[in-house]
């Protein structure tokens, strides 16, 4: 993947405009720990300040541009040609299947949750930072004057469990303005439903799946995000 520069600036992050990146570098230690992500309150603001970068990459040595496949096949992986399906993986097909489903999925999300508000007011991002862990992905306003709605997305590759309630919970508890979470798993086992009876807090169910999957078929990105299909409120169908 390519990544080109398109501003320049020096600031300090002891701003409101970079609230969401301070909040997040703090649990990770520092810049050099690992990479943080920006919201739209941030992308905003440094499109406006610092200036245009004009330098001319190199890009001789780019001998071939390749589209990575998705395998569900140990046997056939093949870094960077073919990649093994993983959590990583399916938190991004999440994240767009929520964004880009036309506000389908993401108005019976505010809806369950009660929140009556336009869907495109809010942004979902990738992982969070708290201090008691990461968050796979994060719903917010885009804009949050005062206070904000944040609903946590904790995601499973395979079947969800007590400590998986466990975790989720945690989490809503040290977020500051968290209405809710939500937990995606390929199943749930029975302990999930009960320990929901043990916490106040609101929890959606999601059960994800891949329509017509053939595992023995490698697939690409886009292949795999059509045939995703999500059971919303899973739970209550039981």
């Amino acid at each position: 993947m390519l990544l080109e520069q398109i501003r320049e600036f020096e600031e300090s992050l002891v701003k409101t405009e970079f609230i969401y990146i301070a909040e997040d570098l703090l649990p990770r230690g520092g810049y050099k720990k690992t990479h943080f992500q920006a919201d739209e309150t941030t992308l905003n603001y440094v499109s406006k300040i610092g200036k245009t970068k004009n330098k001319i990459y190199d890009q001789k040595w780019i001998k071939q541009s390749i589209i990575p496949k998705i395998t569900f096949n140990k046997n056939n992986i093949d870094p960077p040609y073919v990649c093994l399906f993983d959590e990583l993986i399916l938190q991004v097909l999440i994240k767009e299947y929520i964004g880009n489903n036309s506000g389908n999925v993401f108005n019976k999300i505010l809806n369950y949750f009660n929140i009556n508000e336009n869907y495109y007011d809010f942004e979902v991002l990738s992982e969070k930072a708290i201090s008691s862990g990461y968050i796979d992905l994060l719903i917010k306003r885009r804009h949050p004057i005062g206070k904000d709605h944040k609903i946590i997305i904790e995601v499973k590759k395979n079947k969800s469990r007590k400590k998986d309630i466990e975790q989720l919970t945690k989490y809503m508890e040290e977020l500051e303005d968290c209405v809710g979470g939500i937990l995606v798993a390929n199943n749930f086992t029975k302990t999930c439903f009960k320990q929901i009876s043990k916490t106040d807090k609101k929890i959606l169910f999601i059960k994800y799946d891949f329509k017509n999957l053939d595992k023995t078929k490698d697939y690409v990105f886009q292949d795999l995000f059509n045939m995703l299909n999500l059971n919303i409120g899973y739970q209550l169908f039981l």
